[in-house]
């Protein structure tokens, strides 16, 4: 049986919890992030590290904001950011070739703002300066997103237009041809809370996929159904521990049959999410997850400077 192990340290140093500290649910003060993914091997009914197979590395800054990732040595990106703190350009490197160490430039997104420093425009360009891909964001008169624009100049790729209501969520998704031909088309709808309760989505014109949402006392997402042609196809469920964190996810498949006691009694997949050692900042520090009973993967995060509770300050490798 093979399944998974990533092994994940942290370095710190004194910063601010905000921006993509916050994106990631992390806590703390946080540095360096480096997520080690094994093939693991089973001995003794224990998981040990086997073949690694992938590193990714993040860098933060002073206010929590990655300045550069880079996975497997291979591939990188660097942020610059202006004196306002905005991300004014983000630069995309690859590997020359598997023999060399070289990283090679292949393309550069630009960011522009407007005075009161909200994105209102960005540029992706290849690695000669010709132009990819445009964004144009229209903001309303509060400054909040109310469309997104997107042209790609390559007759070979589809132009976008998203919408959104006055609480910056979606609410219309369209996708044409460069020849203006529509080609997919989603429409978004929110309870009071602002809380997403259904997607539909039309092909050619037609609605092709719905799904509908049900959320817990609390706002945390229970229940979602997907249906395709009005016909029922699937159930996925979400289970949260007192803290709030997801611990379990389970897949039905919709049987309209005679025979069937329960219309959602196939599970397709059920997903289950153990965690343990919390540090002082209430970050797992263990999450092993199993699928349909099987051990498929455990994420383990080794923070430096903060103490398990759990093992009483040594983390197990």
């Amino acid at each position: 049986m093979k399944f998974y192990l990533i092994l994940v340290p942290f370095l710190f140093f004194s910063c601010v919890q905000e921006n993509d500290l916050k994106k990631n649910n992390l806590k703390g003060k946080v540095k360096i992030l480096i997520e080690r993914e094994y093939i693991a091997i089973e001995k003794f009914g224990e998981p040990e590290t086997g073949k690694l197979i992938s590193i990714k590395e993040f860098e933060f800054d002073s206010i929590g904001n990655i300045v550069r990732y880079r996975r497997d040595n291979k591939y990188e990106e660097t942020k610059l950011f202006d004196e306002k703190g905005n991300v004014k350009e983000i630069n995309k490197f690859v590997l020359e070739n598997y023999y060399s160490e070289n990283l090679l430039f292949i393309n550069k997104i630009v960011n522009k703002y407007n005075s009161d420093n909200k994105l209102i425009e960005t540029s992706t360009y290849n690695s000669i300066g010709d132009l990819e891909n445009k964004k144009t964001y229209l903001l309303n008169n509060d400054n909040k997103i109310i469309e997104i624009n997107e042209l790609n100049p390559s007759s070979l790729k589809n132009n976008i237009i998203i919408k959104f209501n006055d609480k910056n969520k979606v609410l219309e998704y369209l996708e044409k041809t460069s020849d203006k031909n529509e080609i997919f088309k989603a429409n978004f709808k929110y309870d009071s809370l602002n809380r997403k309760t259904k997607e539909i989505w039309f092909l050619d014109r037609k609605p092709f996929i719905t799904k509908s949402f049900k959320y817990n006392k609390e706002g945390k997402l229970i229940e979602e159904k997907e249906s395709i042609d009005e016909i029922d196809i699937r159930k996925k469920y979400y289970a949260y521990n007192i803290n709030g964190k997801l611990i379990e996810k389970k897949i039905c498949r919709y049987d309209d049959s005679v025979l069937a006691k329960s219309k959602y009694n196939y599970i397709e997949k059920k997903i289950i999410y153990k965690l343990s050692d919390y540090d002082n900042e209430n970050n797992w520090l263990t999450r092993v997850r199993y699928e349909d009973d099987k051990l498929t993967r455990i994420i383990r995060y080794y923070n430096i400077n903060c103490v398990s509770r759990k093992n009483n300050g040594v983390l197990k490798p």
